[in-house]
């Protein structure tokens, strides 16, 4: 669980605008820029829909060790 969590963390941190200058982003008028960028933010999506569920996963994981333990 914990190296999955590590991977969506790296896979979002690459996919996360950094905020460059002004000339640091294409010119995203053009159809495949367009078609790229969409593509993009489906993989990020899927990523941080993935971090949602790993957590989870980690939450239920550890109120079960405390409801054991306790």
């Amino acid at each position: 669980m914990i190296f999955r969590a590590i991977f969506w963390l790296a896979v979002v941190a690459l996919l996360m605008p950094h905020g460059g200058g002004a000339g640091a982003a294409p010119d995203c008028h053009r159809a495949s820029c367009s078609a790229g960028a969409q593509f993009l933010d489906r993989i990020k999506d899927a990523g941080l829909h993935s971090l949602v569920r790993v957590r989870a996963d980690i939450k239920t994981a550890e109120r079960a060790r405390n409801h054991a333990a306790g």
